[in-house]
Protein backbone atom coordinates (compact mmCIF):
# COMPACT_ATOMS: atom_id res chain seq x y z
CA UNK A 1 0.00 0.00 0.00
CA UNK A 2 1.09 3.18 -0.75
CA UNK A 3 1.69 5.60 2.16
CA UNK A 4 0.43 9.30 1.62
CA UNK A 5 2.50 12.34 2.86
CA UNK A 6 0.06 13.72 4.54
CA UNK A 7 0.01 17.55 6.50
CA UNK A 8 -3.05 18.58 9.14
CA UNK A 9 -3.66 22.19 9.09
CA UNK A 10 -4.94 23.53 12.66
CA UNK A 11 -3.75 22.12 15.71
CA UNK A 12 -6.75 23.08 18.02
CA UNK A 13 -9.57 20.97 19.76
CA UNK A 14 -10.56 18.85 16.23
CA UNK A 15 -6.95 17.46 16.24
CA UNK A 16 -7.13 16.40 20.31
CA UNK A 17 -10.10 14.58 19.20
CA UNK A 18 -8.46 12.93 16.20
CA UNK A 19 -5.47 12.16 18.14
CA UNK A 20 -7.84 10.22 21.43
CA UNK A 21 -9.64 8.54 18.66
CA UNK A 22 -6.69 6.47 17.00
CA UNK A 23 -5.66 9.18 14.10
CA UNK A 24 -1.96 7.33 14.69
CA UNK A 25 -3.17 3.85 13.89
CA UNK A 26 -3.28 5.62 10.31
CA UNK A 27 0.94 5.01 10.33
CA UNK A 28 0.50 2.12 7.93
CA UNK A 29 -1.43 4.53 5.44
CA UNK A 30 -0.25 8.06 5.73
CA UNK A 31 3.09 9.72 7.01
CA UNK A 32 2.39 12.83 8.96
CA UNK A 33 4.66 14.92 7.69
CA UNK A 34 3.72 18.36 8.52
CA UNK A 35 1.34 20.19 10.62
CA UNK A 36 0.41 23.92 10.78
CA UNK A 37 -1.25 26.32 13.16
CA UNK A 38 -0.30 30.36 13.19
CA UNK A 39 0.35 30.22 16.60
CA UNK A 40 4.02 28.43 16.72
CA UNK A 41 3.81 27.17 20.07
CA UNK A 42 0.18 25.14 19.01
CA UNK A 43 2.36 24.02 15.93
CA UNK A 44 5.26 22.76 17.62
CA UNK A 45 2.98 20.98 20.31
CA UNK A 46 0.72 19.03 17.39
CA UNK A 47 3.93 18.33 15.63
CA UNK A 48 5.43 16.58 18.64
CA UNK A 49 2.54 14.56 18.78
CA UNK A 50 2.86 13.67 14.92
CA UNK A 51 6.41 13.64 14.95
CA UNK A 52 5.59 15.88 12.08
CA UNK A 53 7.57 18.88 10.81
CA UNK A 54 5.96 22.11 12.78
CA UNK A 55 4.70 25.49 10.22
CA UNK A 56 3.11 28.61 11.07
CA UNK A 57 3.52 29.87 7.79
CA UNK A 58 0.93 27.91 5.79
CA UNK A 59 2.09 28.55 2.20
CA UNK A 60 5.74 26.71 3.78
CA UNK A 61 3.66 23.85 4.65
CA UNK A 62 1.79 23.93 1.27
CA UNK A 63 5.30 24.06 -0.61
CA UNK A 64 6.55 21.06 1.21
CA UNK A 65 6.75 18.83 -1.64
CA UNK A 66 6.31 15.52 0.81
CA UNK A 67 2.89 17.03 1.67
CA UNK A 68 0.52 14.89 -0.49
CA UNK A 69 -2.41 15.66 0.97
CA UNK A 70 -4.00 17.95 3.83
CA UNK A 71 -6.72 17.65 6.16
CA UNK A 72 -8.08 21.22 7.46
CA UNK A 73 -9.11 21.71 11.09
CA UNK A 74 -9.44 25.08 11.41
CA UNK A 75 -12.08 27.16 12.18
CA UNK A 76 -15.43 26.73 10.02
CA UNK A 77 -14.77 30.58 8.38
CA UNK A 78 -10.88 29.51 7.56
CA UNK A 79 -12.24 26.82 5.43
CA UNK A 80 -12.84 28.45 2.01
CA UNK A 81 -9.55 30.59 1.66
CA UNK A 82 -7.76 27.40 3.20
CA UNK A 83 -9.00 24.65 0.59
CA UNK A 84 -8.40 26.96 -2.41
CA UNK A 85 -4.78 27.35 -1.51
CA UNK A 86 -4.20 23.87 -1.02
CA UNK A 87 -5.91 22.79 -4.33
CA UNK A 88 -3.89 25.71 -5.91
CA UNK A 89 -0.69 24.27 -4.48
CA UNK A 90 -1.33 20.52 -6.04
CA UNK A 91 -2.50 18.80 -3.06
CA UNK A 92 -5.76 16.41 -1.88
CA UNK A 93 -7.93 18.05 0.62
CA UNK A 94 -10.12 16.28 3.74
CA UNK A 95 -11.81 19.39 5.12
CA UNK A 96 -13.80 19.59 8.40
CA UNK A 97 -17.52 20.07 8.26
CA UNK A 98 -18.94 22.76 7.07
CA UNK A 99 -17.78 22.18 3.87
CA UNK A 100 -17.64 26.10 4.01
CA UNK A 101 -19.65 28.91 5.83
CA UNK A 102 -21.17 30.24 1.56
CA UNK A 103 -22.80 28.30 -0.83
CA UNK A 104 -21.29 30.08 -3.49
CA UNK A 105 -17.66 29.50 -1.42
CA UNK A 106 -18.54 25.61 -1.50
CA UNK A 107 -19.14 25.74 -5.01
CA UNK A 108 -16.07 27.20 -5.75
CA UNK A 109 -14.36 24.88 -3.80
CA UNK A 110 -15.84 21.72 -5.50
CA UNK A 111 -14.99 23.41 -9.06
CA UNK A 112 -11.50 23.87 -7.90
CA UNK A 113 -11.19 20.69 -6.82
CA UNK A 114 -12.79 19.44 -10.51
CA UNK A 115 -10.41 21.74 -12.52
CA UNK A 116 -7.21 20.34 -10.63
CA UNK A 117 -8.15 16.60 -10.81
CA UNK A 118 -7.31 16.48 -7.40
CA UNK A 119 -9.78 14.85 -4.01
CA UNK A 120 -11.90 17.24 -1.91
CA UNK A 121 -13.66 15.30 0.59
CA UNK A 122 -15.69 16.38 3.70
CA UNK A 123 -14.71 14.53 7.35
CA UNK A 124 -18.57 13.46 7.79
CA UNK A 125 -18.19 10.16 9.72
CA UNK A 126 -22.00 9.45 9.85
CA UNK A 127 -21.29 7.78 6.61
CA UNK A 128 -18.90 5.19 8.26
CA UNK A 129 -20.45 5.03 11.98
CA UNK A 130 -22.16 1.12 12.56
CA UNK A 131 -25.56 2.53 14.12
CA UNK A 132 -26.31 4.98 11.48
CA UNK A 133 -25.25 2.19 8.60
CA UNK A 134 -27.06 -0.88 10.52
CA UNK A 135 -30.22 1.32 10.86
CA UNK A 136 -30.33 2.36 6.81
CA UNK A 137 -29.74 -1.42 5.87
CA UNK A 138 -33.07 -2.24 8.10
CA UNK A 139 -34.87 0.42 6.48
CA UNK A 140 -33.77 -0.62 3.36
CA UNK A 141 -34.83 -4.47 4.37
CA UNK A 142 -38.68 -3.26 5.30
CA UNK A 143 -38.14 -3.94 9.54
CA UNK A 144 -40.29 -1.22 10.56
CA UNK A 145 -42.65 -0.69 7.48
CA UNK A 146 -42.76 2.66 5.18
CA UNK A 147 -41.39 5.51 6.70
CA UNK A 148 -43.24 7.90 8.84
CA UNK A 149 -41.37 10.66 10.23
CA UNK A 150 -37.44 11.04 11.36
CA UNK A 151 -35.81 13.61 13.89
CA UNK A 152 -32.39 13.92 15.30
CA UNK A 153 -31.56 15.55 18.76
CA UNK A 154 -28.56 17.97 19.66
CA UNK A 155 -28.40 18.49 23.47
CA UNK A 156 -25.46 19.77 24.96
CA UNK A 157 -23.86 22.33 27.17
CA UNK A 158 -21.15 23.59 24.94
CA UNK A 159 -17.99 24.75 27.38
CA UNK A 160 -14.29 23.79 27.68
CA UNK A 161 -11.85 23.59 24.37
CA UNK A 162 -14.77 24.72 22.54
CA UNK A 163 -15.41 27.67 23.45
CA UNK A 164 -12.03 28.57 23.86
CA UNK A 165 -11.41 30.79 20.88
CA UNK A 166 -14.48 33.06 20.78
CA UNK A 167 -15.36 31.97 17.25
CA UNK A 168 -18.40 30.06 17.85
CA UNK A 169 -19.85 32.59 20.17
CA UNK A 170 -19.14 35.47 17.82
CA UNK A 171 -18.42 35.88 14.14
CA UNK A 172 -19.31 34.71 10.63
CA UNK A 173 -18.96 30.97 11.55
CA UNK A 174 -21.22 31.61 15.39
CA UNK A 175 -23.83 29.76 16.46
CA UNK A 176 -25.43 26.10 16.43
CA UNK A 177 -26.85 26.30 12.95
CA UNK A 178 -23.87 26.83 10.86
CA UNK A 179 -21.47 24.95 13.14
CA UNK A 180 -23.70 21.54 13.97
CA UNK A 181 -27.01 21.45 11.62
CA UNK A 182 -24.71 19.93 9.02
CA UNK A 183 -23.75 17.39 10.54
CA UNK A 184 -27.07 16.35 11.75
CA UNK A 185 -28.78 16.77 8.32
CA UNK A 186 -26.21 14.99 6.96
CA UNK A 187 -27.44 11.69 9.60
CA UNK A 188 -31.09 12.28 8.43
CA UNK A 189 -30.48 12.00 4.75
CA UNK A 190 -28.23 9.06 5.44
CA UNK A 191 -31.43 7.36 7.13
CA UNK A 192 -34.04 8.94 4.95
CA UNK A 193 -32.27 7.61 1.96
CA UNK A 194 -33.04 10.67 0.21
CA UNK A 195 -32.49 14.59 0.05
CA UNK A 196 -34.45 17.22 2.04
CA UNK A 197 -36.23 19.70 -0.38
CA UNK A 198 -37.36 22.63 2.35
CA UNK A 199 -36.74 23.68 5.84
CA UNK A 200 -38.70 25.85 8.20
CA UNK A 201 -36.30 27.37 10.73
CA UNK A 202 -37.15 28.93 14.10
CA UNK A 203 -34.03 29.85 16.48
CA UNK A 204 -33.37 31.32 19.76
CA UNK A 205 -30.37 33.00 21.98
CA UNK A 206 -30.52 31.82 25.49
CA UNK A 207 -26.98 32.19 26.48
CA UNK A 208 -25.49 35.79 26.77
CA UNK A 209 -21.96 34.70 26.09
CA UNK A 210 -23.57 33.77 22.34
CA UNK A 211 -24.12 36.67 19.67
CA UNK A 212 -25.93 33.82 17.71
CA UNK A 213 -28.70 31.58 18.30
CA UNK A 214 -27.60 28.83 20.02
CA UNK A 215 -30.86 26.71 20.31
CA UNK A 216 -32.60 25.95 16.49
CA UNK A 217 -35.26 23.81 16.14
CA UNK A 218 -35.60 22.77 12.17
CA UNK A 219 -38.56 21.70 10.09
CA UNK A 220 -37.61 19.70 6.74
CA UNK A 221 -39.62 18.01 3.87
CA UNK A 222 -38.21 15.86 2.05
CA UNK A 223 -38.32 15.00 -1.76
CA UNK A 224 -40.67 12.22 -1.58
CA UNK A 225 -43.11 14.21 1.26
CA UNK A 226 -41.62 12.69 4.00
CA UNK A 227 -41.49 14.71 7.41
CA UNK A 228 -38.84 15.53 9.85
CA UNK A 229 -36.97 17.72 12.78
CA UNK A 230 -33.85 18.64 14.24
CA UNK A 231 -33.70 20.06 17.81
CA UNK A 232 -30.18 21.15 19.26
CA UNK A 233 -29.39 23.68 21.78
CA UNK A 234 -26.08 24.14 23.59
CA UNK A 235 -28.61 26.22 26.21
CA UNK A 236 -29.48 23.63 28.80
CA UNK A 237 -26.80 22.21 31.29
CA UNK A 238 -28.63 18.52 31.28
CA UNK A 239 -26.65 15.71 30.84
CA UNK A 240 -24.91 15.43 27.35
CA UNK A 241 -27.64 13.10 25.33
CA UNK A 242 -25.06 13.04 22.24
CA UNK A 243 -26.91 12.74 18.94
CA UNK A 244 -29.45 11.04 19.21
CA UNK A 245 -31.73 10.36 15.67
CA UNK A 246 -35.16 8.55 15.94
CA UNK A 247 -36.58 7.13 12.83
CA UNK A 248 -40.29 5.95 12.94
CA UNK A 249 -41.89 3.49 10.75
CA UNK A 250 -45.41 2.16 10.08
CA UNK A 251 -44.90 -1.00 11.79
CA UNK A 252 -41.67 0.47 14.21
CA UNK A 253 -39.35 2.70 14.82
CA UNK A 254 -35.25 3.03 15.41
CA UNK A 255 -33.68 4.52 18.30
CA UNK A 256 -30.10 5.33 16.85
CA UNK A 257 -27.15 5.95 18.79
CA UNK A 258 -28.49 7.37 22.39
CA UNK A 259 -25.19 7.05 24.15
CA UNK A 260 -23.93 4.64 25.05
CA UNK A 261 -26.25 2.20 23.24
CA UNK A 262 -25.99 2.23 19.37
CA UNK A 263 -29.51 1.04 17.76
CA UNK A 264 -32.78 -0.45 19.53
CA UNK A 265 -35.73 -1.44 17.35
CA UNK A 266 -39.09 -0.94 18.52
CA UNK A 267 -41.45 -3.30 17.25
CA UNK A 268 -45.07 -4.67 18.51
CA UNK A 269 -44.27 -8.22 17.80
CA UNK A 270 -40.87 -7.93 19.68
CA UNK A 271 -40.36 -9.50 23.52
CA UNK A 272 -41.17 -6.23 25.87
CA UNK A 273 -41.23 -4.40 22.17
CA UNK A 274 -37.87 -4.04 21.45
CA UNK A 275 -34.91 -5.50 20.75
CA UNK A 276 -31.37 -3.76 21.21
CA UNK A 277 -29.59 -4.12 17.82
CA UNK A 278 -26.04 -2.72 18.92
CA UNK A 279 -26.13 -2.61 22.89
CA UNK A 280 -22.59 -0.20 22.66
CA UNK A 281 -21.04 2.35 20.62
CA UNK A 282 -18.68 4.25 20.18
CA UNK A 283 -19.16 7.49 18.22
CA UNK A 284 -15.36 7.88 18.31
CA UNK A 285 -14.83 4.51 15.99
CA UNK A 286 -15.70 6.35 12.99
CA UNK A 287 -13.20 8.80 13.04
CA UNK A 288 -10.71 6.32 11.50
CA UNK A 289 -12.49 4.82 8.79
CA UNK A 290 -13.51 8.28 7.66
CA UNK A 291 -9.66 9.57 7.10
CA UNK A 292 -8.88 5.84 5.86
CA UNK A 293 -11.51 6.54 2.95
CA UNK A 294 -10.08 9.68 1.59
CA UNK A 295 -6.64 8.37 1.43
CA UNK A 296 -7.98 5.76 -0.04
CA UNK A 297 -9.28 7.88 -2.87
CA UNK A 298 -6.05 10.18 -3.17
CA UNK A 299 -4.39 6.63 -4.06
CA UNK A 300 -6.83 6.79 -6.46
CA UNK A 301 -8.71 3.20 -5.84
CA UNK A 302 -12.10 4.82 -5.61
CA UNK A 303 -14.31 8.09 -5.06
CA UNK A 304 -14.82 9.35 -1.43
CA UNK A 305 -17.66 8.56 0.17
CA UNK A 306 -18.49 12.17 1.63
CA UNK A 307 -17.38 14.13 -1.71
CA UNK A 308 -17.49 17.61 -1.79
CA UNK A 309 -20.81 17.81 -3.23
CA UNK A 310 -22.20 15.59 -0.61
CA UNK A 311 -21.04 17.83 1.82
CA UNK A 312 -23.06 20.89 -0.96
CA UNK A 313 -25.40 19.35 -0.11
CA UNK A 314 -25.64 19.08 3.80
CA UNK A 315 -24.74 23.19 3.79
CA UNK A 316 -27.49 23.59 0.91
CA UNK A 317 -30.11 22.75 3.93
CA UNK A 318 -28.41 24.50 6.26
CA UNK A 319 -28.58 27.72 4.21
CA UNK A 320 -32.39 27.42 2.97
CA UNK A 321 -32.68 27.29 7.08
CA UNK A 322 -30.66 30.47 7.43
CA UNK A 323 -33.20 31.79 5.00
CA UNK A 324 -36.07 30.80 6.53
CA UNK A 325 -35.12 32.75 9.89
CA UNK A 326 -34.91 35.87 7.82
CA UNK A 327 -38.24 34.95 5.90
CA UNK A 328 -40.08 33.74 8.30
CA UNK A 329 -41.32 30.97 5.71
CA UNK A 330 -40.41 27.55 4.84
CA UNK A 331 -37.50 27.83 2.30
CA UNK A 332 -36.24 25.64 -0.84
CA UNK A 333 -32.95 23.79 -0.70
CA UNK A 334 -30.97 25.02 -3.30
CA UNK A 335 -28.83 22.86 -5.70
CA UNK A 336 -25.42 22.60 -7.19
Amino acid sequence: MRKIGLGIIGCGAELDRYMETGLLSLRSEADFVACFSRRRARADAGAAKLNATPYDDLVALLADPSVEAVIVVTPHQAHYDITLQALAAGKHVLVEKPLATKLDDARQMIRAAEEAGLVLAVFENYHFFEPFLRARGMIEAGEIGPLVTLRYTRTVYLEGPWVREGWRQRGEAAGMLIDQACHYVDGLRVLAGEEIAQVAAFAARTRPDFAAPDTIVLNFRFASGLVGQGFMTWGSQTPNRGAEAEVFGQLGSLTVYQRPVGLVLHRRDLPAGQQVVIPLADYGESFVPTIADFLAAVRGEKEPRMTGLEGFRDLAVVAAAQRSLLSGWAEDVEGF
